[in-house]
């Protein structure tokens, strides 16, 4: 019985050691290429102002910030799957085309300041504080205040 505890309790402690998010800060050296390359490419002359990995047992991501504030997301491929630009307005580059031709229909007076993008949909806040969704085929989903 006393061996049974033991292996359980020795168990347990190897699922929290290897469960639990990890994070370091590394060197933007670091990030997958195509991480490197989306910066470089939508954010031009921006200095990255810090790299921290996260990693856990299913996966690792990066979050990246800029000299601009701007925060980055991207996952352990260096695809890029969150931008915050907080007040700022992102580029339009990294914004799909067709929510970027929506929301300069419905909400010239606007513009976009988050996008973010998940397995089921993608998600974008508005200077004015209004959240839109959309599909993955980036087709209007609803209106979140």
């Amino acid at each position: 019985m006393r061996n049974k505890i033991f292996l359980g309790a020795g168990m347990l402690a190897v699922m929290f050691l290897f469960g639990c998010e990890k994070e370091q800060i590394i060197s933007k050296n670091d990030l997958p290429q195509p991480a490197k390359d989306f910066i470089s490419t939508h954010f031009a002359g921006v200095g990255i102002a810090s790299v921290e990995k996260e990693s856990d047992i299913l996966e690792k991501t990066y979050d990246v910030i800029l000299s601009n504030g701007t925060s980055l997301d991207f996952n352990e491929d260096g695809a890029c799957t969150e931008i915050d630009g907080h007040t700022d307005k992102i580029p339009d580059s990294v914004v799909p085309t067709k929510i970027l031709e929506y929301v300069q229909t419905n909400y010239a007076a606007d513009f976009i300041t988050s996008w973010e993008k998940d397995d089921s949909q993608q998600d974008i806040e508005l200077a004015s504080k209004l959240e839109l969704k959309f599909g993955q085929e980036s087709n209007f989903l609803q209106l979140e205040n």
